[in-house]
């Protein structure tokens, strides 16, 4: 039996009860590396001996049967734009190409403390900037599921890392759909919780010495399933102190009545159906579609979720936000090719006025509902060679969509800083996954995992693999 690609819970448990060591769960992981991550390229960066003595010492602890943190022996990968000490940490930049990292980022600090096994950094485009997963330093990151499509970024390495089951976990950010696009792509579990869940600080291209949160982007998690994005999560608060115990934050529903009981009555799950505005092709609407009615066919009612708004400007908004955000990061030469008018103080402040006005309107919108349900991305992977053109891109379904199509449903969210799982659903196409976007009121993250979590029970979805052979 080999332990790669298996759940974070699994490996946790079953290496707290003896029945695996550590070291060999690492080992099957850098056997399935060693096979296919070379046609993939998720990771880019690979701590061998590190790995190995953490391994090592979490084997040591069972044998003495000392206690063991939460997430002990599991092997996890990082992002490679945080920090971790002694790692390279570029952001695919070549201003950066020679930085060894001075610290560990407060998240990666945090993995630690639960024990998890950092095993190496995943890829990111440049700047953690597009929808491809390519960098001048690293090259290109595949979608395990058909290597000719892309895996989505900004975490897209992260996303095929976990799909290819290099890692049980990995540790990734998103500002405008950076961990949710590539969930969808690769068909794994992507978290953007609300704000505060993890520091951002030490994360490029964000400078690494400052001392101020970025006001809107996030760090997350992706896993195989919902069920293990319960565990993981609850296990991180449980080390900063935030829960007495991780069975606080469930380690997934199995059934409608563990709903009943968590939620205090059946869920109530809103469905946004796409508009003319929220593009998506046939397949995804299809496989949206056909999760409304397998959930009513299993007792849980779905009703309609809008809001009254003209999306186009939401969606304008998110981007102005994001755009401010990113020019922090910038040089002085990267600045001059911007139109810095639209980031004078007053517009900004009057941008953060009308996003605390759109927070609170889905707060009161979402007060009816245990969580909603929403297209994760408007298409499946697309090829990469669909995905270079300057004006847009080829859909499942040959219609060709703007790029901006790609994170409008992201950026719908990310502005409201609603908590959001992007997890895969039934309607794969002939090699691709497909998926849902599942989010709730602002802080609801517990509810809107739960929810997640009873969605895969209640429909049966399990975790599947890629063969990694398709051709390139």
């Amino acid at each position: 039996m080999s332990w790669s690609g298996l759940g974070v819970q699994e490996i946790a448990k079953a290496i707290s009860k003896g029945e695996v060591s550590a070291l060999q769960v690492l080992n099957d992981h850098f056997d399935e590396i060693d096979r296919h991550n070379p046609k993939v390229n998720a990771l880019v960066y690979l701590d061998l001996k590190g790995a190995i003595d953490a391994a090592n010492a979490v084997d040591q602890s069972v044998k003495n049967n000392q206690p063991l943190p939460p997430l002990a022996g599991v092997p996890v990968s990082i992002k490679e734009s945080f920090a971790v000490k002694g790692w390279p940490t570029t952001c695919g930049l070549e201003k950066y190409r020679d930085l060894v990292a001075p610290m560990d980022s407060p998240a990666v600090v945090a993995l630690r403390q639960a024990g998890a096994i950092l095993l190496g950094k995943s890829n990111v485009p440049a700047s953690l900037s597009g929808y491809d997963c390519r960098n001048p330093i690293y090259g290109v990151t595949s979608n395990p599921w058909n290597l000719a499509h892309s895996p989505g970024g900004s975490s897209g390495g992260s996303a095929a890392a976990v799909a290819a089951g290099f890692v049980a976990l990995d540790l990734a950010s998103d500002l405008s759909g950076s961990i949710r696009i590539p969930a969808s792509w690769c068909g794994v579990v992507g978290y953007r919780p609300s704000m505060g869940f993890l520091s951002k600080l030490a994360h490029l291209p964000w400078p690494l010495d400052t001392v101020l949160e970025p006001p809107e982007s996030v760090v997350g998690l992706m896993t195989k399933t919902v069920h293990d994005l319960a565990y993981a999560r609850g296990a991180i608060l449980d080390v900063l102190g935030e829960l007495r115990s991780i069975e606080n934050a469930g380690s997934g529903l199995g059934s409608i009545s563990d709903a009943k009981s968590y939620l205090g009555s059946f869920p109530r799950i809103g469905y946004w159906s796409p508009s003319n505005f929220q593009r998506v092709d046939s397949a995804t609407k299809a496989a949206m579609e056909a999760t409304v009615a397998s959930l009513a066919q299993n007792g849980i009612k779905v009703e309609e979720f809008d809001i009254s708004r003209d999306l186009s400007e939401l969606v304008l908004l998110a981007r102005r936000i994001t755009d401010a955000e990113i020019s922090f990061a910038l040089n002085d030469e990267a600045w001059n090719t911007w139109d810095q008018n639209i980031f004078s103080t007053r517009s900004y402040l009057r941008d953060l006025n009308y996003a605390q006005a759109i927070r609170l309107e889905f707060d009161s919108l979402l007060k009816d509902f245990d969580a909603v349900i929403c297209p994760a991305t408007p298409t499946t992977a697309p090829a990469r060679t669909d995905l270079l053109g300057s004006t847009g891109f080829r859909a499942s379904d040959s219609e060709f969509l703007p790029w901006a199509a790609i994170s409008e449903w992201s950026l719908l969210t990310s502005v409201a800083q609603l908590p959001s799982v992007t997890m895969p659903i039934a309607g794969f196409n002939v090699d691709l996954p497909a998926a849902i976007q599942v989010f709730g009121r602002r802080f609801s993250d517990s509810t809107v995992i739960q929810v997640g979590s009873l969605i895969e029970a209640t429909l049966n979805i399990s975790p599947r693999r890629p063969s990694l052979t398709r051709p390139a």
